[in-house]
């Protein structure tokens, strides 16, 4: 819904799911939407700056809290000046400790159930698409996680 209504990608709706709070909540801290939907680590950056979050940003790894950004890996990332057309075959999922939020699922999934369902669902719609890895990430500090009868979404502390 939120990416009928605020033409909101997987890069904000990620943010919102780590923050524990609703996209309209976020969408202010990416004013560069809907011109362009994607969304870069500046413009995550950018966000977590207006919001206030303190992070740090790591290249290649899946952070234990916060902010993943996934190369989904092809044609496109196998040579160096491609980089700006790889970009575009990119992906935000948020972290808290065993779980990734994944906009494609709508929902909070253990690790392994992730890799072994959701990423493997959106490679296998994207045509020459081989797999995925890591790209960069923002570490942010960890808040208490809680569980919902509505599903599996960060508590809002």
């Amino acid at each position: 819904m939120s990416a009928r209504i605020f033409g909101a990608t997987c890069g904000p709706i990620a943010l919102a799911a780590i923050l524990g709070t609703f996209t309209c909540e976020v969408m202010k801290f990416f004013p560069h939407f809907p011109e362009r939907a994607h969304t870069t680590i500046t413009d995550m950056e950018y966000a977590l700056y207006w919001c206030g979050a303190s992070y740090h940003r790591h290249d290649a790894v899946i952070p234990t809290f916060g902010l993943a950004l996934l190369q989904i890996t092809g044609p496109w990332s196998e040579h160096s000046g491609a980089a700006r057309h790889a970009y575009t075959y990119t992906h935000w999922i948020a972290t808290r400790g065993a779980y990734l939020y994944d906009v494609n699922i709508g929902d909070w999934l253990e690790r392994d159930e992730w890799a072994d369902y959701a990423a493997r669902t959106w490679i296998k719609r994207i045509p020459k698409a081989t797999g995925w890895r890591p790209l960069r990430s923002i570490a942010l500090a960890p808040q208490p996680f809680q569980f919902s009868p509505f599903g599996r979404v960060p508590s809002r502390t």
